[in-house]
Parts: structure tokens; sequence; C-alpha cells
């Protein structure tokens, strides 16, 4: 008889291995959070750009800020201003955080790049920023898989209100206590996927949680089945 508990052993890798079993290291509540900066870079591949800013809480948790850096999708000067603006937007966000960490601006935070070239694209790591530490807000978000099949609610991080370590803001009040408190309540969806039905379902029941008191970022997925999802919805 075969034994399925030695065959999934052996079809697992050691990489899996290292991960399974454990819990996810992922902020799970919404508030004023003391970060440290982990990591700062963009990925280049032949589809997108992106720049992506790795954040680590006082508890060892993690939040994540992630950003498309826009290109023209034709030659019309339509599309150029429309990319440029874009990009522009993600300038002024890492601005916000440059300085709220303490450094001077973006210009500073970018000085020094670092590029690594691979299968998958090129990385450009900005080292400037790591290390160093503020206050960000994060608030809660319902997102997708990327079938659209499941639902989670997870911690996506205000990137209008960068704080100081201290959690003061540009003008030198102290502002996180307020901020964390009005986040807390904070519920949101994914852009371009409010109409799904998984979305609605998971996003009415972290609304209902939070009215009830109970703690409503979690992991847990909330599934429908396809058959549930008919033209109306979409």
């Amino acid at each position: 008889m075969t034994n399925i508990l030695l065959n999934t052993v052996n079809e697992i890798s050691e990489k899996e291995l290292e991960t399974l079993g454990k819990a996810s290291a992922k902020c799970k509540d919404a508030g004023a959070h003391l970060v440290t900066i982990k990591k700062v870079y963009t990925k280049a591949t032949e589809t997108y750009q992106a720049l992506t800013i790795e954040l680590e809480t006082a508890d060892e948790e993690e939040l994540r800020i992630f950003q498309f850096m826009s290109t023209p999708k034709d030659d019309s000067a339509e599309a150029i201003n429309k990319a440029e603006a874009g990009n522009k937007r993600v300038m002024a966000m890492l601005n916000r955080l440059a300085k709220a960490a303490g450094l001077k601006d973006a210009k500073q935070a970018l000085a020094g790049a670092v590029a690594e070239s691979g299968e998958k694209g090129e990385t450009t790591n900005f080292p400037k920023l790591v290390n160093k530490k503020l206050t960000v807000i994060s608030f809660t978000e319902i997102q997708t898989d990327k079938d659209d099949k499941k639902a989670y609610a997870v911690q996506e991080v205000d990137t209008f209100n960068f704080l100081t370590k201290e959690g003061k803001d540009g003008l030198g009040r102290e502002v996180a206590e307020r901020l964390g408190e009005a986040a807390k309540t904070k519920v949101e969806m994914q852009y371009d996927k409010e109409s799904l039905p998984i979305v609605l379902a998971k996003y009415t029941q972290t609304v209902e949680r939070l009215a009830g008191g109970t703690p409503s970022a979690t992991t847990a997925p909330v599934t429908v089945a396809a058959s549930a999802v008919s033209d109306s919805d979409i």
C-alpha cells in the first residue's frame, strides 16, 4: 500500500519545507506602526517596472509598499503626459517617505543605486533608505489572488501619511495616535476589483467584524464558487 505521508514529503522541495507550517509574517493589525526600512528596489522586466519598499515593524511583522512605474501606451502627447503624471505621483510618495525617514528628499534617497541583472529582469537597489526608521499608518484592504478566486483582508500602507519615528508629521505635530485610531476602522477594496462577489463578501464580513469589535485583518481567504458569478456581477 502506498504511504501517502512519505510520498508527500518526498515530493516537497527543501525550500518549501523551510516555510511550511510557519505563521504568516505579514502585519495583521491596522493602525500606526514604527517600522524599519529593510529594502528599497525597482524591478524591470519586459512587461513592467515597479518600485517596492519592504518594511518591518517592531514586532518583526512585514509591510510592503508596491508602486508601478508608468510607461506611455503609445506616442501620443496624452499617453506621454499620463505616464509622466503617474511617475511624478510615485516620486512624490517617495519624497514624503524620505523626509519622514530623516533624509533631505527623494534625490538623496535614490543616490548610490546598485543595479543587478538576472534571468527575470533587472533589479536596482537603493541602499540610502535601508535601516532608516519612521512611522507608517496601515489600513485594511480587500484584495484577491491572481486568479480572482480568493479574497483576503490585508494591510496596506497609507502613502499620504508618513511620519517621523517619533510619530510627528511635517509640521512637527504628534499625530500618530489620531491617524492610527482612524485607520483601524478604514476598509477599502482593491482598485478595479470592487464588483467581484468574493471581494464584496469579504468586505462585508470585515466591516461586520470591525463593528463587533473583532480584528478584521486576517489572511484567511473567502472563496465563492465560479458559478456564483453572473454577467451582472462583472
